[in-house]
C-alpha cells in the first residue's frame, strides 16, 4: 500500500523529474563544455605552433640543433598542456621532447598541404590516448617542419570533473526538492487522508466527520462539502428513524385496535 499512495507517488515523480532534467542538463553542458574546450585548445595550439614556427627558423637555417632543443624544452615545461614537440626537415629529426626514442609511426601520421598553412589531425595512441596535432611549415617548408601534439586527457580529465560538480549539484538540487516536495505533499495529502478516513467512517455508519481545514484551495472545498453533506445525511438519518419509530408505533397500536375489534365481533 505505501507504493500505492498518492505521496508516495507524488514523492517519486518530484525525484524522477529532477534526476531525469539534472542528467540530461549535466550531458548537455559537458558535451558543450567538451567542445569548446577542445576547440580552444585547437586554437592556441595552431596558434603556437606559428610562433614556434617563426622562432625555430633561424636555428635550423643556422643549424644550431642545441638552440632549438632547448627552445623545444622550454616550450614544454611553459605549457603542460604539450604532450610532445619535435622538428622536422627531410625525413630527419632535428630535435624532439620524447623521453625515451622518437616514436618513428609519428612522421607521416600528420603532414602539410601548403607551404604556407597548417594541417590539424587527430591522432590515437596503442593505449587509445587522443592527441590534437598540429603540423606547420617552418620557412615556407625550407626549413622544415613543426609538429606540435597536445594530449586530450587533460580535457577529458576537466570534464569529468565538471560532470562530478554537476553530479553533486543535482544531488543537491534533489535533497532540496525531495524536503520541498515532502512539505507540500505532506499539506496536500494530510487533508486528503483525513477525507479518506472520514469517508471510511461514513461507510461504517459513523457520521461524526471531524476535518481540519484552512485555506479556500479545492481540499477544502472538498472537505466542508463533506462535513456538510455527512451533517445532512446524519439528520436525514435520524429523521428517518424517528419515522420508522413512529410508524411501528401506530403498526402496534393499529394491530392491537383490529384485535379488539375482532374479540367484539365474536361476542
Amino acid at each position: 500500500m505505501g507504493f500505492r499512495s498518492l505521496k508516495t507517488k507524488l514523492l517519486l515523480a518530484a525525484s524522477l523529474l529532477v534526476i531525469s532534467s539534472g542528467v540530461a542538463l549535466s550531458l548537455l553542458v559537458s558535451d558543450q563544455y567538451s567542445k569548446s574546450l577542445i576547440d580552444s585548445a585547437r586554437h592556441q595550439a595552431e596558434n603556437l605552433a606559428l610562433s614556434l614556427a617563426i622562432e625555430s627558423a633561424d636555428k635550423v637555417l643556422t643549424h644550431d640543433l642545441v638552440a632549438l632543443q632547448k627552445s623545444l624544452d622550454h616550450q614544454m615545461k611553459s605549457n603542460r598542456s604539450l604532450a610532445y614537440l619535435f622538428v622536422v626537415r627531410d625525413g630527419q629529426v632535428l630535435a624532439h621532447t620524447f623521453q625515451k626514442n622518437f616514436p618513428q609511426e609519428l612522421l607521416d601520421a600528420n603532414t602539410v598541404i601548403s607551404e604556407d598553412g597548417g594541417n590539424e589531425q587527430t591522432i590515437v595512441s596503442t593505449t587509445g590516448e587522443r592527441f590534437i596535432d598540429i603540423a606547420r611549415p617552418i620557412f615556407q617548408g625550407k626549413a622544415g617542419l613543426l609538429r606540435l601534439g597536445i594530449s586530450e586527457k587533460s580535457l577529458e580529465r576537466q570534464v569529468d570533473e565538471l560532470r562530478m560538480k554537476m553530479g553533486l549539484i543535482t544531488l543537491f538540487i534533489l535533497l532540496t526538492a525531495i524536503a520541498g516536495s515532502l512539505f507540500l505533499v505532506k499539506r496536500i495529502t494530510g487533508p486528503l487522508g483525513e477525507l479518506a478516513r472520514s469517508v471510511e467512517n461514513i461507510k461504517q455508519g459513523s457520521w461524526d466527520v471531524k476535518i481540519r481545514v484552512s485555506g479556500r484551495d479545492e481540499v477544502t472545498i472538498l472537505a466542508k462539502s463533506l462535513i456538510n453533506m455527512a451533517a445532512r445525511l446524519k439528520h436525514y438519518t435520524q429523521r428517518l428513524e424517528n419515522q420508522k419509530l413512529e410508524l411501528e408505533r401506530a403498526h402496534n397500536q393499529t394491530r392491537i385496535f383490529c384485535e379488539i375489534v375482532r374479540e367484539l365481533g365474536t361476542v
